[in-house]
């Protein structure tokens, strides 16, 4: 890596320091932060060479536009944690547009940690996204070889984190609350591994993945959701082909903490897995054609010790139009076994689980 740039103090203006410094300032810096993440000199006149290396000190930085950051980076900052006048460790982002918040690219080998990213535009936008990652590329083009690391992302109204494709990346203690979506692909992403991440309190599903493979999740919690904790759903197009060509396949979860979700009534499943269902119709009159997928289920998907606490009223795991998806000893707390496969579920279920009580306070 480069020398590593300050960008508070080489690229914004001095008379705005001490007001970003204390959390006070009201004036937009997108255009000079995002300056430096193009690689540009202060001045805007020269490139630096590859790979940048930005540090973004602690403060808040107010931000009208999207940032696009499409080459090699480490960008970091002085903490996730919430901000106060007193705090020396947290660097936030306030973003007002919609549309992605920060959008990362078409580039490998890079690191973005210890900063949040906070929504702080209009109601009105509802396509306000916080962190995207990846594109619609393929092949070498991918995103790839990455790590995310103590990010919190807050507010936005259609989700936290979406992914596009992307490949063989990390994500560590990276908080994703109060979104519309916590965790949201579609795409084909491969080999992805996610630790100690938090998906809680967003008003849908914690996370929904409607495509990937091979991916895992470690000792991450999934609580207090609007929908369900966690929503592994194969997505198929209507005329029965795979949306985005994504297979969903082979993603486990190991000690993850799944609990309280489908605010308020909890009358739905905590976990669902399911396949594509019925093919959806492609002509105006209903019928279905060139179809020759019919149902695509869920494949070889895992659930290790996975703790589900619930209330007894409320429902934990269902497998439906899904294929060799099995928890192991699961851990059910608080009455709550209905662990439940339906005719469309083959090699699923459970083995050795464990239910029991909840302890009493």
């Amino acid at each position: 890596m480069a020398e590593e740039v300050n960008v508070l103090l080489d690229y914004i203006p001095p008379s705005l320091h001490n007001e970003i410094r204390a959390g006070t300032s009201n004036t937009p810096v997108d255009v000079y932060l995002q300056r430096a993440l193009s690689g540009k000199t202060p001045d805007g006149t020269m490139d630096r060479d590859d790979p940048l290396d930005l540090y973004l000190p602690a403060g808040r930085y107010r931000c009208q536009n999207g940032l696009d950051i499409g080459r090699q980076i480490r960008l970091r900052g002085a903490g996730k944690a919430t901000f106060t006048s007193k705090s020396s460790l947290a660097t936030e982002l306030y973003f007002e547009s919609d549309g992605p918040a920060v959008r990362y690219g078409t580039s490998a080998f890079s690191t973005l940690s210890d900063f949040s990213l906070i929504y702080k535009g209009p109601a009105a936008h509802t396509d306000s996204a916080g962190l995207v990652i990846g594109s619609n590329l393929s092949g070498e083009d991918r995103t790839q070889f990455c790590t995310f690391r103590e990010i919190r992302i807050e507010q936005f109204h259609r989700v936290g984190i979406e992914l596009r494709n992307l490949q063989e990346s990390l994500f560590e203690n990276v908080q994703v609350s109060k979104n519309g979506i916590g965790l949201f692909d579609d795409t084909d992403s491969t080999r992805l591994e996610f630790r100690g991440g938090y998906f809680g309190n967003n008003k849908n599903h914690g996370l929904w993945l409607a495509g990937g493979r091979d991916s895992a999740f470690y000792s991450c919690s999934f609580q207090s959701n609007y929908g369900a904790g966690i929503l592994l759903k194969q997505e198929l197009r209507s005329d029965g082909s795979l949306y985005n060509g994504s297979l969903l396949e082979g993603i486990s979860f190991y000690n993850c903490w799944v609990e309280n979700n489908w605010r308020p009534d909890r009358s739905n499943y905590d976990v669902i897995i399911t396949g594509s269902g019925e093919p959806m119709p492609n002509k105006p009159d209903g019928t279905v054609v060139n179809n020759e997928l019919g149902f695509i289920k869920a494949l070889r998907i895992a659930l290790y010790s996975v703790t589900l606490d619930q209330p007894a009223s409320s429902m934990s795991i269902l497998f439906d139009h899904a294929a060799q998806c099995v928890a192991y000893h699961p851990n059910v707390a608080n009455f709550a076994p209905q662990i439940k496969g339906t005719a469309h579920a083959e090699g699923c279920g459970v083995v050795m689980g464990r239910f029991f009580p909840k302890p009493e306070s």
